[in-house]
């Protein structure tokens, strides 16, 4: 009876892409890290702009209830 429930999983995605170079590398990356130089190709870059776009629009739009959420 005590027991928490579990977090919900993540149900959706913006995308996303392949990065060809990261630097600094990843395992030096910290709190502290103010600047983070990522290379990607023509395509991917295009990949991560929509993705980015998406995530956007998604925090600028008022979010309507989903069907299931949706007292009858």
């Amino acid at each position: 009876m005590g027991e928490k429930a579990s977090p919900s999983l993540k149900q959706f995605s913006f995308g996303g892409c392949d990065i060809d170079n990261l630097s600094p590398a990843q395992a030096a990356l910290t709190a502290d890290t103010r600047i983070l130089n990522v290379r990607v190709n023509f395509e991917e870059a295009l990949k991560l702009h929509l993705a980015i776009g998406e995530c956007i629009r998604r925090l600028i739009r008022p979010r309507t209830p989903r069907v299931d959420e949706v007292g009858t």
